[in-house]
C-alpha cells in the first residue's frame, strides 16, 4: 500500500474487486479447409474497496485496477488444412495480444502490452505418423507476463514499467514427431 507520503508500506489488507466485460469465442469456417478460431475477451477490472487490518489508509488503491489483470486479451488463429499424397496437412498461424497491466495494487508499476504471432505447420501421414514444426514469437517481440507487486517499491515516479518480470520466450522453433497407435 502507498501511504500518504506515497511510500510503500506492509500491511495487511483486504480488497473487494468488480470486474464487468464481453469473453467471446468463435469458430468461423468461411470455406471448405479453412477456419478462423477467436477467444478473446475485454473487461474493466476495478478495485471498489480497501481494508486494511492495521488502521493504515490503502485510499491509493481504490478505484484502481486489479493487478495483472488487462484490459483485453485476444488470440485469433486462422488454418487451412487440405489433402497432399495421402497425408493430412495443416499449416496455421496464431496471433496473441494482450493489453496494459499493472503488477502492483497501487497501480504504479506498468506491465506493458504487447502482440506476438507463431507460424506453423503440421503433416499427419496415413500410418499414424505426425511430424509438426511451429515458428513462436515470430517477431522477436518483448513480453512480460506477470512482475513482481513489490517492485513498485523500486520505481521512480509514477506509473513506470515494470523493472522486475517474467518475460515471454523470444523467437524459437520446435520440430516434434509423433507417432500414433
Amino acid at each position: 500500500v502507498a501511504d500518504a507520503n506515497g511510500l510503500i508500506t506492509n500491511s495487511n489488507i483486504i480488497f473487494d474487486t468488480r470486474t464487468y466485460g464481453v469473453e467471446i469465442e468463435a469458430v468461423v469456417t468461411p470455406f471448405d479447409g479453412f477456419d478462423i478460431v477467436a477467444t478473446g475477451m475485454v473487461q474493466d477490472p476495478k478495485i471498489i474497496s480497501v481494508q486494511t487490518l492495521t488502521g493504515l489508509d490503502a485510499r491509493s488503491s481504490r478505484g484502481g485496477e486489479i493487478p495483472r489483470t488487462p484490459r483485453y486479451q485476444l488470440t485469433v488463429e486462422p488454418a487451412y488444412s487440405f489433402e497432399a499424397s495421402g497425408a493430412r496437412v495443416r499449416v496455421f498461424t496464431s496471433m496473441f495480444a494482450i493489453g496494459r497491466r499493472f503488477q502492483d495494487f497501487s497501480n504504479l508499476s506498468r506491465l506493458p502490452a504487447y502482440a506476438s504471432f507463431d507460424l506453423g505447420a503440421s503433416v499427419v501421414t496415413p500410418s499414424g505418423f505426425e511430424l509438426r514444426g511451429v515458428v513462436s514469437n515470430v517477431g522477436d517481440v518483448v513480453g512480460l507476463t506477470e512482475g513482481n507487486a513489490r517492485a513498485a517499491a523500486l520505481a521512480f515516479g509514477p506509473a513506470s514499467n515494470a523493472t522486475v518480470g517474467r518475460s515471454i520466450f523470444g523467437r524459437n522453433f520446435t520440430l516434434s514427431l509423433t507417432k500414433r497407435f
